[in-house]
């Protein structure tokens, strides 16, 4: 299923971000009509999944009227935020109780001001009464814990924790792990897993993350712990492309200046994710040395001339 930038201006700058080009251009938000376009295109589809991001997308003027108009066409919101938005917004999405789910993309507490992190907490609190929110981070060094998350998911009703690693943007530059700490990065995720305890608490893997990164043990383990979404390469992420605020149609972030389309030259989102999947494997067959494709890493890495070792 696509996800849908509603606006590129963010209240966070992240050093390892993958849309902080997008957001240092004029900002710039997706407007009702064209809005109405992204819904017509996954009604076509049968999709009734909308996955809302940004920049953060509760920024966007007319973010209120995005997801009443969302609910009352009858799809099922998703809203990808930092959790740093107002109480006004609080209270808008409260008033929704169990028809929205969220992923909070959490920095580490020191990463922010006791205000912003009290605001985040808030936040957090209020709308996992409805189990319907999952937690999570972008993991950009190779060493890293998530003792926070952990303790955030015994004290509030969540069960998921999302790792979502960052990979390098075509022709831009952000901070991420490269090719060579991954034998580190993948014993300190195994690390972190094993600290979950096969408990009520589950990790998920975003994509991006290459299976050869783990040993056979390591690999035993994940399946132990039971991590959530354990597909590995582009195409066990298939159909998880982006439309922009202007109805550009990318396959993600780092490929962001790769082969876009406009979202109109699509029929659906089956005709898009053959379009992306084509010239992946067209790509791909140039480099049958790793499989991008099947096993990762993130098919940036091929495109930036990175080798897996």
């Amino acid at each position: 299923m696509p996800n849908v930038l509603l606006t590129n201006h963010c209240n966070q700058k992240c050093s390892y971000c993958f849309a902080e080009e997008e957001m240092r251009r004029k900002r710039n938000e997706i407007s009702l009509k064209d809005f109405e376009v992204v819904l017509n295109f996954l009604e076509k589809s049968e999709e009734k999944n909308v996955r809302l991001m940004g920049g953060e997308p509760t920024l966007h003027p007319e973010f209120k009227k995005i997801i009443n108009y969302t609910l009352f066409r009858g799809f099922d919101p998703q809203i990808f935020t930092n959790g740093l938005f107002s109480p006004d917004v609080l209270n808008f999405l409260n008033k929704k109780k169990g028809k929205i789910k969220y992923s909070f993309n959490l920095n580490p507490p020191e990463d922010y001001s006791s205000s912003q992190w009290k605001l985040i907490l808030n936040n957090l609190e209020i709308l996992s009464q409805y189990h319907n929110s999952l937690i999570g981070r972008v993991v950009w060094q190779k060493n890293f814990n998530i003792d926070c998350l952990l303790n955030l998911a015994e004290k509030f009703p969540v069960k998921i924790i999302m790792l979502r690693l960052a990979n390098p943007i075509i022709n831009q530059k952000n901070q991420f792990a490269p090719l060579k700490d991954y034998p580190v990065l993948a014993k300190n995720i195994v690390r972190e897993i094993k600290k979950t305890g096969k408990n009520r608490i589950r990790i998920g893997f975003g994509c991006g993350f290459a299976k050869e990164m783990f040993d056979e043990e390591q690999l035993k383990t994940l399946k132990e712990h039971n991590v959530a979404n354990l597909k590995w390469g582009c195409k066990g992420n298939n159909g998880r492309f982006d439309i922009g605020t202007d109805l550009s149609a990318f396959r993600c972030f780092p490929l962001s200046d790769w082969e876009k389309k406009k979202l109109t030259d699509f029929k659906n989102i089956q005709e898009t994710e053959k379009y992306f999947y084509r010239k992946m494997k067209d790509l791909q067959g140039c480099f049958p040395e790793s499989n991008h494709l099947l096993n990762g890493p993130c098919f940036s890495c091929l495109l930036s001339s990175q080798k897996l070792k």
